[in-house]
């Protein structure tokens, strides 16, 4: 069976006009270790590694996709208010810089 990746979770969610927050667990213990952010399905936030924004984002797909990290992730819909907002990626920008 093929794991979800956080690059397909995130274009699904950008098709649906997601708004609220990935949540990204480690898989032994289901420990928080990131969230990104979706508001209208567009890209505004990342926490990942004690870091915020575009490289917590990048760090974080590094990681899922090339790491030996095992992640599952965790779709939550909420209000993401507009201070949350650090940048502004469509999913087709973001995939292009990755």
């Amino acid at each position: 069976m093929a794991e979800d990746k956080i690059l397909l979770i995130i274009e699904e969610q950008f098709l649906f006009g997601f708004n609220g927050r990935i949540n990204i667990l480690r898989v032994d213990n289901n420990q928080l270790v990131g969230v990104v952010y979706q508001k209208n399905g567009f890209l505004v936030q990342a926490e990942y590694g004690g870091v915020k924004g575009k490289k917590a984002l990048f760090n974080l797909v590094f990681d899922d996709v090339e790491g030996d990290k095992h992640f599952k992730f965790v779709v939550e819909p909420e209000v993401v208010v507009d201070k949350t907002e650090a940048f502004k990626y469509t999913y087709d920008d973001f995939y292009r810089k990755v």
